[in-house]
C-alpha cells in the first residue's frame, strides 16, 4: 500500500518481547545490509486472501537492564496498518526469509488498552508505527538494524546531509515479490527538499522530507537511507526516515472529438516521494509509553 497526495495549483490540476530469534543486529554499511532487515506486510482482502500491503523493517534495542538481551521492533508506515475504510487491521502477516525459502509470521495487533502493541507518535500526522515483534521461529534469517544509529533532531541536522545528497530505499516491488524468498527492490535518487515549513500531506500539514525517488504501491514503510559526507572524504549511510508515499499530479488533457464535452484527466507520478524523518521514530522508541513497556 502507498498513499498518494493530489495537489492542485493555478497552472495544473495537479509486544514487547525479549528474544534471540533473529540473526545478529547490524549497523548498516551497505544496501545489502539494509535489504536483510526488510520484510513485507500482508493483509487479508475481502474474501480472506493474503495480499501484499506494504514494507517493514526491523530494529533491535539493547536492554538497559541486561545488555545481553534485545528488544525487537517492527517499523512501518502507520497507514499500511489501515483498511480502506480508515479503521485499523487487527492482524497482519509478515513474510520473512528463511535459509531456503520464506514464511509468514502472524502478528495480532492492539491499538489501546493493556494489550496495546502498536505505538505511534503523539503528533497524529506522523506516519510511523512501531510494533514490538520477536517471532520465536528458529529458521528466520532476517536481521535487525542497530538502534544506535537512530538520531534525534539536533544530531541529525548536525550531519553533513543536504539537498542533493544521495538517497535510496529498499522495499516491496509488486510485479516481482519473489516466489521462494522475498526480494526487496532498491531505488536510488537524491534529497529534493529540507523545509523549515510543514508540508501538506495525508493527515494535514506535517514535517517531512521530499526525495527524488519514484515510489509506488507496496513501498510504504520502507527504510530510506541518506549518504552523509565524512571529513576524510568517505560517505556514511544514515537512516533518513520511513517512506510514506508519493506525490501525484493531475494534468488536464483536451480531447478533440465531434461535439465531445468531456475532459478526461491523467494522473502521473512526478517522482517525488515523502519521507517521515528518522527523529520521529527516535521519539517513539524513546517515549515514556514504550520505556514503561521495556521496564
Amino acid at each position: 500500500m502507498i498513499v498518494t497526495y493530489l495537489k492542485f495549483n493555478a497552472m495544473k490540476k495537479k509486544v514487547m518481547f525479549f528474544a534471540i530469534a533473529f540473526s545478529a543486529s547490524l549497523n548498516a554499511q551497505s544496501i545489502s545490509d539494509v535489504k536483510e532487515a526488510v520484510s513485507f506486510i500482508y493483509v487479508e482482502d475481502s474474501i480472506g486472501t493474503l495480499v501484499p500491503n506494504g514494507t517493514c523493517f526491523f530494529l533491535g534495542m539493547v536492554s538497559s537492564k541486561d545488555k545481553s538481551r534485545m528488544h525487537q521492533y517492527l517499523v512501518t508506515a502507520k497507514h499500511v496498518l489501515k483498511k480502506k475504510d480508515g479503521s485499523f487491521h487487527e492482524k497482519i502477516q509478515v513474510r520473512m526469509n528463511t535459509k531456503d525459502s520464506s514464511r509468514f509470521v502472524l502478528a495480532n495487533l492492539s491499538y489501546e488498552g493493556l494489550k496495546k502493541n502498536v505505538f505511534t507518535h503523539w503528533d497524529k500526522a506522523v506516519d510511523i508505527a512501531v510494533i514490538p515483534f520477536a517471532p520465536n521461529v528458529d529458521d528466520i534469517v532476517n536481521k535487525r538494524l542497530d538502534t544506535t544509529f537512530l538520531y534525534d533532531r539536533n544530531t541529525f541536522y548536525s550531519l553533513s546531509i543536504s539537498e542533493g545528497s544521495e538517497a535510496f530505499f529498499t522495499g516491496l516491488f509488486v510485479p516481482f515479490i519473489g516466489e521462494k524468498k522475498i526480494h526487496p527492490i532498491v531505488r536510488t535518487g537524491h534529497i529534493s527538499l529540507f523545509s523549515d515549513e510543514k508540508i501538506d500531506w495525508i493527515a494535514g500539514k506535517t514535517e517531512v522530507f521530499l526525495v527524488e525517488l519514484s515510489s509506488f504501491g507496496g513501498n510504504s514503510g520502507s527504510p530510506v537511507y541518506f549518504k552523509a559526507d565524512l571529513p576524510e572524504g568517505r560517505k556514511k549511510l544514515v537512516l533518513g526516515g520511513v517512506l510514506s508515499g508519493t506525490y501525484q499530479d493531475i494534468a488536464k488533457i483536451i480531447m478533440i472529438q465531434n461535439g465531445a464535452k468531456d475532459t478526461p484527466i491523467a494522473v502521473y507520478n512526478n517522482g517525488i516521494s515523502v519521507v517521515v524523518p528518522v527523529y520521529f521514530l527516535y521519539e517513539i522508541l524513546n517515549s515514556e509509553e514504550l520505556k514503561k513497556v521495556r521496564n
